[in-house]
């Protein structure tokens, strides 16, 4: 899923870039209609990302005896927020490579005026200073990187061995092993305070 995303991160940039320029109405449409081709794969990866880790989860138990889901989510969220740092140090590193400088016109009225001042003619770009280079790094990032994220996402899941028909076979044991168990310590707990009672 991860590298169906990434082709069409790919194919977004190279439309947007060469084809239908990105930075016009015509180019905006497109983008959203491509968007669409690569979304739908990121969210499905979400879900197996989910999927995966309730799956670690009864792994670890099955192996250490214990149901360690804090110390797996707790470390999942952790990791979440090293990313988004990570996140934020390359967004702030390709903007500034792609030359925008602070103290010049582009604030968020700059943005307003062009968009607001935009030709009817729906292949004109739009144009400003410094305009066309943060748009180009923004428009990049969204499809160029993201292309290159979802890639290096991919790349653990050819060494990601997992045979989900003896995983639940192993679980279903497992867990009925662990039942069984419970129950004799039930039973037993059921029989000493009956002894007490008794006594």
């Amino acid at each position: 899923m991860s590298l169906l995303g990434a082709v069409a991160d790919i194919l977004t940039f190279i439309i947007g870039m060469y084809i239908i320029p990105y930075n016009t109405p015509a180019g905006l449409v497109t983008y959203i209609v491509l968007r669409f081709f690569t979304n739908f794969p990121v969210g499905m990866t979400v879900v197996l990302l989910i999927a995966m880790f309730s799956d670690l989860v009864d792994n670890l138990e099955m192996k250490s005896g214990e149901r360690l889901e804090g110390t797996v989510f707790s470390f999942r969220s952790l990791i979440n927020k090293i990313s988004i740092a990570l996140f934020n140090v390359i967004v702030l590193a390709i903007v500034n490579g792609f030359g925008y400088m602070v103290g010049d016109k582009i604030t968020s009225g700059g943005l307003m005026l062009g968009m607001t001042s935009m030709s009817q003619n729906y292949t004109v770009p739009l144009t400003g200073t410094h305009y066309e280079t943060v748009l180009t790094a923004i428009f990049f990032m969204l499809t160029g990187l993201g292309a290159i994220g979802l890639i290096l996402q991919a790349i653990p899941m050819f060494f990601y061995k997992f045979d989900e028909k003896k995983f639940e076979k192993e679980i279903a044991s497992f867990r009925e092993e662990k039942e069984k168990k419970l129950q004799a310590e039930i039973e037993a707990a059921e029989a000493l305070e009956g002894v007490e009672f008794e006594g």
